[in-house]
């Protein structure tokens, strides 16, 4: 019987160790995942390329995606590799805690859920009216380039990725704790179309199975991620990282292996806290919504019973 194939978008470099770490698992269950890259050419939203048929799966940018189902896209989500937002919160010298930010300002991405995230942790502190957020645009300082509003002054603090922590910290810049923030999105997290996975329910399964395997293997087989990135992932990643040695590639894969989940079902403040960003960043779009309206955990159940019976 030959593999079946299933076509997953992507669009984002930073993602690969664990896209490829996918594809390796999914033969196991007679699958082959063909990892398409999405090059943003104008302003399409990549949703579209979905509803037309053109590629099976998104594989990430399940926050945004809430708003096409509440408009009536019939797009359905079957699991989610991470579960947490581990960013940063790094400040100048002088601010040692979340009171000393009052009064201060923090330069904000002005892309993906970064741009909306603030504003709701900032809520939830009960901050959002103490600390002024200034948009700072990644044309004007490079990818995750918030942190030289920092250093420059502009700005006192800001929210990064660890994956881009290395140039702020060695600019004089350091963390301070902030809550703990449950995030369903931030990761990879497909989404089809409901036709497809009626259709095609094997290739899904195993799909789900896939990732059960790889989020398991990665949590517990470190060394494994990094070989996959070391074999499959470092000339698509040398777009955004200069690896100045293999230590700085251990490290990268190390922040990769803490974000991701070891069960890959989402939790209901992480898809709860999903929406609360859409709703902050497309307002009015997603009123009314029930996002448990855009979930199949059916195959995710079988994995977690397969898993739970080989124990």
């Amino acid at each position: 019987m030959s593999a079946r194939h299933i076509s997953l978008l992507y669009r984002d470099v930073d993602r690969l160790p664990y896209l490829h770490a996918l594809v390796r698992c999914a033969p196991a269950y007679e699958l082959e995942i063909d990892l398409v890259r999405h090059v943003q050419a104008g302003p399409e939203d990549w949703a579209e390329k979905l509803k037309r048929g053109e590629v099976d799966a998104i594989s990430e940018n399940y926050w945004g995606l809430q708003r096409f189902r509440a408009a009536g896209a019939p797009f359905v989500t079957v699991a989610s590799s991470a579960h947490a937002w581990l960013e940063w919160l790094l400040v100048r010298p002088g601010i040692n805690s979340l009171a000393d930010l009052r009064g201060k300002k923090l330069a904000v991405r002005d892309t993906g859920p970064q741009r909306s995230f603030p504003t709701v942790v900032l809520r939830k502190l009960g901050m959002l009216d103490d600390v002024e957020q200034v948009l700072v645009t990644e044309k004007a300082e490079g990818r995750w380039g918030m942190w030289k509003a920092v250093v420059d002054g502009r700005c006192d603090a800001f929210f990064t990725q660890p994956a881009y922590g290395d140039a702020p910290l060695a600019a004089g810049l350091h963390p301070i704790e902030y809550i703990p923030f449950a995030f369903e999105g931030g990761y990879i997290i497909p989404t089809l179309m409901e036709d497809y996975v009626a259709a095609n329910p094997d290739a899904v399964r195993g799909l789900v199975f896939a990732m059960f395997d790889a989020c398991n293997r990665a949590k517990h087989e470190p060394g494994w991620l990094l070989e996959v990135t070391r074999a499959e992932s470092l000339d698509a990643l040398a777009e955004h990282f200069t690896f100045a040695d293999d230590a700085a590639v251990q490290r990268f894969v190390m922040h990769q292996i803490d974000e991701i989940a070891e069960i890959p079902i989402p939790t209901l403040d992480g898809l709860s806290n999903a929406l609360e960003i859409v709703k902050v960043q497309y307002p009015g779009s997603v009123d009314g919504f029930n996002p448990m309206e855009m979930w199949d955990l059916s195959f995710a159940r079988q994995a977690l019973r397969r898993e739970r019976a080989a124990k």
